[in-house]
């Protein structure tokens, strides 16, 4: 029992190497949660929240946009308080009686968009439930919910492409093998980890 005292922050530290190299997203999801966590333990206004919760969402998720419905002084609709990415054609307010909002509130769980079936453009489903199903590479509605009502809505886009990105990562790797040869190759694994160059 006393070896297991001794030897246990040294295991953290080897786990904790481990993870990073092999299981490195992983790794960095946990590191962005426990950080969201901490960062919205502190925040002390409704901007705040909101701006940490879209700076997460856009580290972890990287979607195309993000849109926040809150509601605000226990008014019936919620409005759009807070975008991100392209400006979108977004409803101004979210009726949280309609279909869409009854579901969140009775499920509080997200709603995957792609798996839904095309039902519910059928005409008999309210206009509200249907402008918001509609939004171009919508992906996500993510509902905040109290245990009685429905507080705001999180809409979320597909994840946008890395092209760019990859594109940048390897001229970047030409530029530094060209210039640095031998010690520039050495260091590419530390400074590009989890790129994989087939995909560019």
């Amino acid at each position: 029992a006393w070896t297991a005292v001794v030897f246990a922050p040294l295991r953290g530290r080897i786990q904790g190497a481990v993870d990073r190299i092999f299981y490195r997203t992983e790794f960095v999801y946990k590191q962005e949660v426990s950080d969201f966590s901490r960062r919205i333990a502190r925040a002390t206004t409704h901007d705040e929240v909101l701006d940490h919760f879209l700076d997460r969402c856009e580290a972890l998720l990287h979607p195309s946009f993000a849109a926040v419905y809150l509601r605000r002084d226990g008014g019936g609709s919620l409005p759009l308080v807070r975008t991100g990415g392209p400006a979108l054609a977004f409803p101004r307010d979210f009726n949280p009686e309609c279909f869409l909002g009854r579901y969140f509130t009775r499920y509080r769980t997200p709603l995957l968009v792609e798996f839904l079936d095309r039902s519910w453009e059928r005409p008999r489903l309210d206009a509200a439930s249907r402008a918001m199903l509609a939004l171009p590479s919508l992906a996500v509605c993510v509902p905040i919910a109290a245990p009685d009502r429905l507080l705001g809505v999180a809409l979320l886009g597909q994840k946008r492409e890395q092209a760019e990105d990859v594109n940048d990562k390897v001229a970047a790797i030409v530029a530094q093998v060209r210039a640095g040869g031998d010690r520039a190759l050495a260091d590419l694994t530390l400074k590009f980890d989890g790129l994989d160059l087939r995909k560019a």
